[in-house]
């Protein structure tokens, strides 16, 4: 992951300046966080929204909730490792729940993710 030294990636930079075609490339292929954020709390999208670049607004709106919603299915369903990748993609795992408000954690509980020896999961939860 290239960043500046205020965790200024360039995400943010192609989001800024429009570049859809880098923006994506670089959340698909390259596995950046869609709504990471820079030492100032600035995400992809505020840089994009600062500039009007309202195409690529659009687009990291439809892939931060695809995103939460992948991960909620990858907790839900008990894939594990599928979940915890996916976690480290979501800005804020509290936000993310189901229709009937389950939380990400519900469904780490339902799954005996917080059995002994899998303390790390559980910690790494928390931590989020």
């Amino acid at each position: 992951l290239v960043k500046s030294t205020k965790n200024f990636t360039v995400l943010h930079c192609a989001a800024y300046h429009g570049w859809l075609d880098v923006v994506k490339q670089l959340i698909n292929d390259h596995q950046f966080n869609p709504d990471c954020e820079d030492d100032s709390g600035n995400t992809p999208i505020s840089k994009a929204r600062s500039n009007g670049k309202q195409h690529v607004v659009e687009y990291l709106e439809t892939v931060i909730g695809e995103v939460e919603k992948k991960c909620y299915d990858a907790f839900n369903y008990g894939r594990r490792e599928e979940a915890l990748g996916l976690l480290k993609r979501v800005k804020d795992p509290h936000t993310v729940k189901s229709e009937n408000n389950f939380t990400l954690l519900h469904c780490a509980a339902y799954h005996g993710w917080f059995n002994y020896g899998r303390k790390e999961e559980a910690l790494r939860l928390l931590k989020k």
